[in-house]
């Protein structure tokens, strides 16, 4: 297990994880803060004169160590992921991340030094003189930059295939979206030696959505923002965010819900109970209302 720690504005969120954490409920303020406290954290928004002068702290803790954003990765997955904006392959492309880990050290390939050569040499050997310029006593010359796995990044042209006909964001569905998202951010983690925070923004958990979140690296921290999900879920996995932020997997808030609940509740008991009122519309007044 692994606990980790969000301070935004100086309001403390802990959320103790395995592989991934649904924060589920109505506490819209809460999700709002963590995603807020993440996009702050690695996006590196200084402190506003305003956060300054009421003395708000922000932070974020993995395992009472604090977060070092140079030797992490960050990744939104939202279900209105625009495939045809990411292929622009801009700072903040999660296709571009994926092509510098899944093309990092290609350049000690066989193939790709003969390539280079290749290049090389016909732009030295061939174009030199065909676009050489004198113009009196000064000459245009052109050289060949150094070719590596960056500059190859720059040739790449992505594209969808689906069913063996090209594709846009139109033709995928929203399962397709989040899956083709997460397949992603799991390669990259694979061939990353830092660590991998996400914040994903899934209304609905199919059940081909959580067998991928099952399939998380240990390199990735996963929290998801999620309304609906298979009822066979682990319950341990989610976070109740109308029930005073209840986590079973965290001791600390276990132990206060049980203590200021109206009811007693053992933890079987209290698990059940929420896994049978998990289609309520209003799980917060089936738990502390309604015995």
């Amino acid at each position: 297990m692994r606990k980790l720690e969000c301070v935004i504005n100086n309001k403390l969120y802990e959320i103790v994880l395995d592989k991934y954490k649904i924060l589920y409920g109505d506490d819209l303020e809460s999700q709002y803060n963590i995603v807020k406290s993440f996009k702050s954290f690695f996006n590196k928004i200084t402190y506003s004169e305003y956060t300054k002068e009421n003395n708000f702290k922000m932070h974020i803790k993995l395992n009472e160590r604090f977060v070092d954003v140079r030797s992490s990765l960050f990744f939104e997955v939202n279900y209105d992921y625009d495939f045809i904006n990411d292929a622009k392959l801009g700072t903040k492309s999660l296709i571009l991340k994926y092509y510098e880990h899944m093309l990092e050290g290609i350049e000690y390939d066989d193939s790709f030094n003969t390539i280079k050569e290749l290049l090389n040499s016909f732009i030295n050997l061939e174009m030199k003189d065909k676009i050489k310029q004198d113009i009196n006593k000064l000459s245009l010359l052109t050289k060949c930059d150094d070719f590596n796995f960056k500059t190859l990044i720059k040739l790449l042209v992505p594209s969808l295939i689906k069913d063996l006909y090209d594709a846009n964001n139109t033709d995928l569905s929203y399962e397709e979206v989040i899956l083709f998202q997460l397949k992603l951010i799991n390669s990259i983690a694979l061939k990353s030696k830092k660590k991998v925070f996400v914040i994903c923004n899934i209304p609905l958990i199919t059940k081909n959505i959580l067998a991928e979140l099952e399939k998380t690296n240990e390199q990735i921290i996963l929290l998801s923002i999620s309304n609906k999900f298979p009822l066979d879920i682990n319950i341990d996995n989610i976070i109740f965010t109308d029930l005073n932020w209840l986590d079973f997997n965290n001791e600390n808030t276990l132990i206060d819900f049980l203590m200021n609940c109206p009811f007693t509740y053992d933890v079987e008991n209290l698990k059940q109970k929420i896994l049978n009122e998990l289609n309520c519309c209003n799980l917060k007044n089936k738990i502390l209302l309604n015995k």
